[in-house]
């Protein structure tokens, strides 16, 4: 018998031992949010675990009633242990993958420098594609880069590209890109405007190619000047047909020399005549300075005949016998200032009266400043020097002071 006592208190110890793990592997379960995993719905627990499989020969049944209770409990207590194990190694994976729940109470987090500057560059990508694009449509490149509005010291840019003289200004100039254009200038100052019209293609005032025409309008009389202009760099070459109707002279008489009261004189047929014109002009930069000239070849058309043979050329400023007259001048052009803004030009002018056999001799100078792109002040100061008339006044511009403003339609500078 005590046998059997020692044997009841073992399997009554494990029983115990295993109800209270399985109790505590639910407990665990339930507050890990983990539904218990019974028998499945309609079936019972099998039974034939604790069926007496009766006791060996010889063997009192008493001890294999003891047996068979032992291993049933015995068999309880594992299968708890299991369910206790799975449940809470469920419970830890739980734990160990899900994102914990953010605390409404903590402020959101701010954005750091290296975030910030990502989306200011992804900004400034988008403002440059936006700007090309634009610039695009306009057809003229975008300005100012995008990179100007960095803040890196020139001397740290590693790119030679980005030149930051570039943002000040735009890499094209005052006038513009090369296009289709109206372009012109006014001469003004006292008693003379002389309106220039140009229509051509090209960078205005710069380089171009344009068709020209020059109204004139003179006390003295009216006319109007057309032909091309081309305008290179270094060079200048126009040619066209003036027309001009004077008001208060007329074909002079075959005299030897000539006054500024005989050029008044209106005794003879009106004058009026049609000059065919061709010009070039050179301008060659040596540092500061610059070698100016200019030459000129006049073809004069005008009704004069053997009593009249004389005109006197309102554009050139001399008494001519028609036809062909030429002239040429040179200067030493001397720029300083800030941006060269003043420059005056000592220039020496000879014009050659073919059909007279004779010259007329021009020195003086010529200055300006430029006050702004498209606005100069301007002083033109020839006399003439050597000369077969005493014209006075009349011989060369000797005291011309005037503006010269320049201007040109859909200038994308602006």
């Amino acid at each position: 018998m005590t046998r059997v006592s020692v044997a009841l208190l073992v399997v009554t110890s494990v029983a115990t031992s295993a109800a209270f793990a399985l109790s505590g592997a639910r407990a665990h379960a339930q507050d890990a949010g983990i539904p218990d995993a019974g028998p499945p719905d309609g079936e019972v627990p099998d039974a034939g675990l604790a069926v007496d499989a009766g006791a060996p020969d010889g063997a009192s049944p008493d001890a294999g009633d003891e047996a068979g209770t032992a291993g049933s409990g015995a068999g309880a207590a594992g299968a708890a242990g299991a369910g206790a194990g799975a449940s809470a190694g469920a419970a830890g994976g739980e734990d160990r993958f899900s994102e914990p729940a953010a605390d409404p109470s903590t402020p959101p987090r701010e954005e750091t420098p290296e975030e910030r500057a990502a989306a200011e560059a992804a900004a400034r990508e988008a403002a440059a594609l936006e700007a090309e694009q634009r610039a695009r449509r306009e057809g003229r490149p975008p300005w100012p880069p995008p990179w100007c509005d960095d803040d890196v010291p020139p001397e740290e840019d590693p790119d030679p590209a980005h030149d930051p003289s570039i943002c000040e200004a735009p890499p094209w100039g005052f006038f513009g890109l090369p296009r289709w254009h109206i372009a012109g200038r006014v001469d003004l100052g006292f008693l003379f405007l002389r309106p220039v019209f140009l229509f051509g293609y090209g960078t205005p005032h710069e380089t171009y190619v344009a068709f020209e025409i020059d109204p004139l309008i003179a006390g003295r009389g009216v006319g109007v000047y057309s032909g091309f202009r081309a305008e290179l760099p270094f060079t200048e070459l126009r040619a066209g047909a003036r027309y001009f109707f004077t008001f208060t002279r007329s074909f002079l008489r075959a005299l030897d020399t000539f006054d500024h009261l005989q050029i008044r004189d209106r005794s003879g047929p009106g004058a009026a005549y049609l000059s065919l014109e061709a010009q070039l002009e050179l301008s060659i930069p040596i540092g500061p300075i610059s070698i100016d000239s200019e030459t000129t070849a006049t073809y004069v058309l005008a009704e004069t005949n053997s009593e009249y043979p004389f005109v006197f050329e309102e554009s050139l400023m001399v008494v001519l016998e028609p036809p062909f007259v030429w002239g040429t001048s040179l200067g030493v052009a001397i720029h300083f200032g800030d941006d060269d803004a003043y420059y005056i030009t000592p220039t020496a002018e000879i014009i050659h009266l073919v059909e007279r056999e004779d010259i007329v001799l021009r020195v003086g100078l010529r200055a300006g400043i430029r006050m702004w792109e498209d606005l100069e002040l301007r002083l033109i100061a020839m006399p003439a020097i050597v000369s077969p008339d005493s014209l006075g006044a009349a011989a060369g511009d000797t005291f011309l002071l005037g503006i010269r403003y320049r201007w040109v339609t859909e200038n994308p500078s602006r």
